[in-house]
């Protein structure tokens, strides 16, 4: 097991969404603005890894579970910043990292990252509207920090339909409060996963629901019996 951004939020969100996910591997089913975000993401790492442009998209469409407007997807792919090409680019690169009082360890994903000089810089492709998902960048900016041995990490959210660049610096002491979220997290699915185990499957009931504004987009309502009426 491991721990990753989006299984800690998910817990945070709801222990039973989490348990379904991670540990009964129930299969999401894919929506439309999920489905075109896998197929852009799909596009432009063809593209980092030297596929020509248009073949990369053909083939980021062909394989969408759904169907998906390829201009779409190619107008979002070549959207790119021309800063993001050069030597030294590792794109769509698994990291991993040990939180602090946590056995498994923290990966993620980063859709691209690089060191200039003293600095690091990630960047995170979004396809959807501007947001600021502060926590999940800060801890792409520590990963980076980690990776390439630096202090200092420049972090942008790029959003590809509106080429809008949500740029923030950070230092090791600005990453710290969201390890500190991430730890805490982990620290507990680990508690309840090692306590609750039985016949080598963590019991249901140790993860209960919690209701929240995020039941009506969570992908696992397949899995929830509960009134969704009674989510606040």
């Amino acid at each position: 097991m491991n721990h990753s951004y989006s299984s800690l939020s998910l817990y945070a969100q709801c222990p039973q969404a989490w348990y379904a996910k991670n540990v009964l591997r129930t299969e999401e089913k894919p929506n439309v603005a999920s489905n075109f975000g896998v197929a852009v993401h799909s596009a432009i790492e063809g593209i980092f890894k030297g596929v020509p442009i248009a073949m990369s998209v053909a083939d980021a469409v062909q394989k969408a579970a759904l169907p998906v407007d390829e201009n779409e997807v190619y107008t979002n792919a070549v959207s790119i910043p021309p800063q993001c090409a050069g030597e030294g680019r590792h794109a769509e690169e698994w990291l991993r990292m040990q939180l602090p009082s946590c056995s498994w360890p923290l990966v993620a994903k980063v859709d691209l990252w690089y060191k200039d000089g003293d600095i690091g810089y990630v960047w995170d492709w979004k396809t959807g509207k501007p947001y600021r998902p502060d926590k999940q960048v800060a801890l792409y900016a520590w990963a980076v920090m980690e990776a390439a041995g630096c202090d200092v990490v420049s972090a942008h959210l790029y959003f590809t339909k509106v080429k809008v660049d949500e740029a923030r610096q950070f230092t090791r002491k600005d990453v710290a409060s969201a390890v500190q979220w991430a730890s805490t997290i982990g620290q507990e699915i680990e508690r309840q996963y090692a306590l609750n185990c039985v016949g080598g499957m963590p019991a249901l009931e140790a993860f209960p629901h919690r209701y929240c504004k995020q039941c009506q987009w969570c992908t696992e309502q397949g899995t929830c019996y509960q009134n969704m009426e009674q989510a606040a």
